[in-house]
């Protein structure tokens, strides 16, 4: 039970993490378009 508890905490970080990073890929991604 109580890692039933812990997984949706767990996935909610690895979610914002995600998020976070995503972030990042995407302005270098933008960078990358302006110099072609």
């Amino acid at each position: 039970m109580e890692k039933d508890y812990q997984a949706p905490e767990l996935i909610e970080i690895g979610t914002f993490e995600e998020m976070t990073l995503g972030s990042k890929y995407d302005d270098t991604a933008d960078k990358n378009a302006h110099r072609y």
